[in-house]
This record gives C-alpha cells, structure tokens and sequence, in this order.
C-alpha cells in the first residue's frame, strides 16, 4: 500500500481505520530498534519502510563457501557492517524479545578481531583487557599491540601507518 493508504482514515467502502501512530523511516539496526521499542511501548500502528530488500541496514549476515583441504566443502557466516555487535544489555533484551536469544553469537574476548581486506585476514590490535597505564603499555608493545599491526601488519600502506601514527601522537586532523 502507499503511505496515502497507509494514513488514510477511510476506505473505498467507508469504513474507518486506526491512525497511524508512527512512520519509521529506515529500517538499519536503528530504524528497527525503535519500532520494536515502540511496539513494546503500545504504540500498535506501525509502519517500518525500508528502500532495500532486507532489514539491517549496513549489518548483514554472509555465507561464505571454501574448499577445506581435509572435509571438502564447508562453509562459515560472517558479519558485514561498520561495527562489531556490542553486548550492550539493551541489544541482549530486545533479542530476548525478539525470541533470538539464542542464536546470539558471542566473540571469544581473548582472540583479536579481524579485517578481511582483499580477500586476507588482518588481526586489528587488542590488548588483554588490563586497565590503567600497563594496559596501555600492552596494547601497544603487547604480542597483537598497535606496534606489531603498525610495522608489521599488512593492512595499511606505509603512508596509512604513517598517518596512523602521526594521528595517535598530534590527534586526527
């Protein structure tokens, strides 16, 4: 239906239809948030657009398919988008909600992430979680510290790690 048929407050046969409540406009992980938030708040008459042909916005789920050596085939799903899932509470609730709970994937803390840029994993730098003035010290010198993705890391080129570095010392321009 069109957005004039969605809000209209009668029919061809006269018969009268609730008001909207809302119009969501985008339906990325924001857009999606507060319809469901104002679901659940007893606003009922929703209507989520969204121009693509899936909900998500730039968080998607892919499949990937390889030859392993040892079991031939096989295959992993991955996430697309801008930001790591955070385990924010509120997103562990809404997925409660939602009745996905669990399917929810958390990340191993101890393992770094990963880039995947031209068709190679990259680890970014992470530290061991320790706090104050030696978790800083081991998130640069550390084993996967900023030092060791910087020189030795093939992700960016060396003016990247240059600017990178120049950055961490003078602030981003």
């Amino acid at each position: 239906t069109s957005l004039s048929d969605a809000t209209s407050s009668s029919t061809d046969t006269g018969s009268k239809e609730k008001p909207l409540d809302c119009l969501v406009l985008g339906g990325g992980i924001s857009g999606s948030t507060l319809a469901h938030n104002l679901f659940y708040s007893g606003r009922k008459n929703i209507i989520l657009a969204e121009a693509r042909d899936y909900l998500g916005g730039n968080v998607r789920s892919q499949i990937t398919t390889f030859d392993d050596i040892d079991n031939g085939n096989a295959e992993f799903i991955w996430e697309q988008g801008p930001n790591s899932f955070a385990t924010q509470p509120s997103i562990v609730r809404i997925a409660h909600e939602l009745g996905i709970d669990d399917q929810l994937v958390f990340a191993d803390e101890s393992l770094p992430p990963w880039v995947n840029h031209n068709g190679k994993l990259h680890p970014l730098p992470k530290g061991q979680g320790g706090k104050g003035p030696k978790g800083q010290i081991e998130l640069v010198f550390g084993p996967n510290g900023v030092l060791k993705f910087g020189l030795v890391g093939g992700l960016l080129s060396w003016p990247g790690k240059i600017r990178a570095a120049m950055g961490a010392f003078v602030g981003h321009a």
